[in-house]
């Protein structure tokens, strides 16, 4: 008797470690985003939103990297991610996505300088 209820328990188990994971990320994520908004100055974004990565500087535009992290169990791998890019011109936000290939972001890049 003990054994089967072990047989059911354990699967489940795993199963509710694996969501808390995931849901753990996106809330960590969400959090970090509540405050930031379109048109927020670069010096309030980098007041809020801590542990941003700096991934590319021209003279007029900025690019930041977040990424969030949770543990995942039952595959292989260990972790759930969550990134976020935050794009800035003029030391204004602009734009927020979950990311591009690098070469379809200097294309974007390029098309933002010369429309915005």
């Amino acid at each position: 008797m003990k054994n089967h209820f072990m047989k059911k328990i354990i699967p489940l188990l795993i199963t509710t470690i694996f969501f808390v994971g995931c849901v753990s990320v996106n809330t960590k994520m969400n959090s970090e985003l509540n405050e930031v908004y379109s048109g927020m100055s670069l010096s309030d974004f980098k007041s809020k939103v801590r542990n941003t990565t700096l991934v590319e500087m021209e003279d007029n535009f900025s690019c930041y990297k977040l990424e969030k992290q949770s543990a995942k169990f039952g595959q292989p791998g260990g972790y759930v991610y969550e990134t976020r890019f935050f794009y800035f011109k003029d030391n204004k936000l602009y734009r927020i996505d979950k990311g591009t290939r690098a070469t379809d972001l200097k294309i974007e890049i390029q098309k933002d300088l010369k429309i915005h």
